[in-house]
């Protein structure tokens, strides 16, 4: 193997691998000791907040010690009956392609793209090997069921994906050969113009084809091993969902389409859910008639009960109606209805509406459920729809009685609000972000889709800049409307305990008994989603993982990930670490 991908290999290695058997220490000298001490603070002060003392009985639980740990983290490398880890083949491909000049460096990878993605001729030839790779390890019958557009949002997904793990760091090297260049400083709210010069973007993009790469990779390994990573992903994700829509197209015509053929797939939207499994998320899948269904990469059992469980309990006198959501559960993955959100003819609607959202929150409060917030509820006219019901059923916290008052009150507290319908998340509460902003949360919240996101004024040119702009959607997708009129909650609090009560109380007369009286038929061993800390927390977490900045060394840059050690309870994995040495001891 060339001695550059090598050298990459050990400084990209995380601090798991370090530490493991595919490494051996070298005899090293101060430089490294200087490495080892800078690693092993970086580990430190990420999960421990840099308490040394904290630190050593962290390393104590993975059966370490300051000294051992400080010994892998200097000179070390690959033992030579070691295979390479997976992601080096991608990164080999991927670099050649990074160099190579193509047909022609200024056209883009997807074709149809509404807006330019940042530093898209430079990641274009990735792109279009990939999906080369992609089409040669799938039969054929399985692309045909894609247009030339379904297959150029695949494209333009993994483009987009690369763009934002990767443009910050060509941002910094574009912006210091700018600055070589002695070009004037541009405003930087300069609007996006035709006329835009981009005779710096085209040297820069020529430079970093003929060997910026390499010097990039050479001073942040770890920004490879995460492109050839996310392409990975990007490929075996893509190919799995073409391969089920082929073997499932019949089925979703028949069972989720009810009115019949929809052509051929003309469009795949993707980014709707944070990636899970190996990069695996929702997507939804436009036909080219218009309709649509929503691909989810997990076990849907949950979704079949639950549509069953809504069936009986509307044949059964219920005092509202509620609408289910028609799903195809496979093994691991499955296919939903795509609930669109429409208005309610008249005022009337907008009451059956939240007097529906009352029920719903009397039904999912029955099954403990938790994490109802907007994005998992849909209006679809007067019929509020819950369109993800993976955190039902969730099981009680974890009990540690205090003895002190204080940390009785504390507990008592929290043991009311675990059992209460606020819970559920339906009900409108607030929350603070990291930036010291009150923002509201629940399914019945308005105006909460405004997100602040990078943008890039004059994208892809010499005057090329970021910048924060917050964007606010147009509309409330879990709320109703009357002639383009949101309805408010607070409007509606009355219909909205009305339509609670009748539904509780239904759910009690009939459902009653000790065994609730079928109300749970049907869930027995299906998987359900146990949520540990909300998801702005890992998404943060994602976040701090993408920063280029410490893509220098794998081991600083890995230290991050174990940052959810600060939150672990100490004494309680102490005592589960010296039991059995006490036993061994009796």
């Amino acid at each position: 193997m060339d001695a550059f991908y090598e050298r990459l290999i050990v400084r990209a290695a995380t601090i798991d691998e370090l530490l493991s058997a595919d490494f051996e220490p070298l005899p090293g000298q101060k430089g490294d000791a200087d490495l080892a001490g800078r690693r092993l603070a970086a580990w430190c002060r990420s999960c421990a907040s840099g308490d040394w003392s904290l630190f050593e009985r962290r390393l104590m639980r993975d059966g370490l010690t300051l000294a051992q740990a400080l010994t892998r983290f200097a000179s070390i490398r690959r033992k030579p009956s070691t295979a390479p880890p997976p992601w080096i083949a991608d990164a080999i491909w991927i670099d050649a392609a990074l160099q190579s000049a193509g047909e022609d460096a200024k056209q883009p990878a997807a074709h149809d793209r509404a807006e330019p993605c940042a530093f898209e001729h430079l990641l274009g030839p990735v792109v279009l090997e990939a999906e080369a790779r992609l089409c040669s390890n799938v039969d054929a019958r399985a692309l045909n069921n894609l247009t030339e557009s379904a297959r150029a949002s695949l494209r333009r997904s993994l483009l987009d994906e690369l763009s934002a793990l990767t443009a910050p760091a060509l941002y910094e090297r574009f912006d210091q050969a700018r600055k070589a260049a002695a070009v004037p400083p541009a405003t930087a709210r300069a609007p996006q113009t035709a006329s835009a010069s981009t005779s710096l973007y085209d040297q820069f993009v020529a430079e970093m084809k003929g060997g910026g790469f390499r010097r990039l990779f050479e001073d942040k390994p770890v920004l490879l091993r995460l492109i050839a990573t996310l392409t990975r992903q990007w490929f075996e994700t893509a190919r799995e969902f073409l391969l089920r829509l082929d073997a499932d197209l019949a089925a979703i015509r028949r069972d989720i389409l009810v009115a019949g053929a929809a052509g051929r797939v003309a469009a795949i939207e993707g980014g709707l859910s944070d990636p899970h499994n190996g990069g695996r998320s929702v997507r939804i899948v436009g036909f080219e008639d218009g309709a649509r269904v929503v691909y989810k990469p997990k076990d849907l059992r949950l979704d079949i009960a639950w549509r069953a469980l809504i069936d009986r309990l509307n044949r059964s006198d219920a005092p509202v109606e509620l609408r289910p959501v028609r799903a195809i559960a496979r093994d691991g993955y499955g296919w939903t209805e795509f609930i669109t959100h429409a208005g309610c003819a008249d005022a009337e609607g907008c009451r059956r509406f939240f007097r529906r959202a009352g029920a719903w929150l009397a039904l999912l409060h029955s099954f403990a459920a938790t994490d109802m917030h907007q994005e998992n509820l849909i209006a679809a006219g007067d019929h509020p729809v819950p369109i993800d019901l993976e955190t039902v059923l969730q099981p009680t916290a974890d009990e540690h009685k205090s003895e002190d008052p204080e940390g009785q009150a504390f507990d008592a507290a929290i043991e009311m609000l675990a059992n209460s319908v606020m819970t559920v998340g339906l009900l409108p509460a607030f929350a603070r972000s990291p930036e010291n902003k009150v923002f509201a949360v629940g399914g019945m919240t308005a105006d909460w889709n405004s997100k602040t996101r990078l943008r890039w004024n004059q994208i892809n040119s010499d005057e090329m800049r970021p910048a924060r702009t917050k964007e606010t959607g147009e509309a409330n997708p879990n709320l109703p409307y009357v002639e383009g009129r949101y309805a408010k909650f607070g409007d509606h609090v009355g219909d909205f305990v009305a339509g609670f009560e009748e539904y509780a109380n239904f759910l009690h007369c009939r459902c009653g008994g000790a065994n609730g009286a079928g109300l749970f038929d049907g869930f027995a061993a299906v998987p359900v989603r146990k949520v540990v800390r909300a998801t702005r927390f890992y998404y943060m977490l994602l976040q701090r993982l993408k920063d280029h900045r410490t893509m220098h060394d794998g081991a600083i840059w890995s230290a991050q990930a174990d940052f959810i050690a600060r939150l672990a309870e100490w004494d309680l994995s102490l005592i589960h670490i010296s039991e059995p040495t006490r036993q061994a001891e009796i």
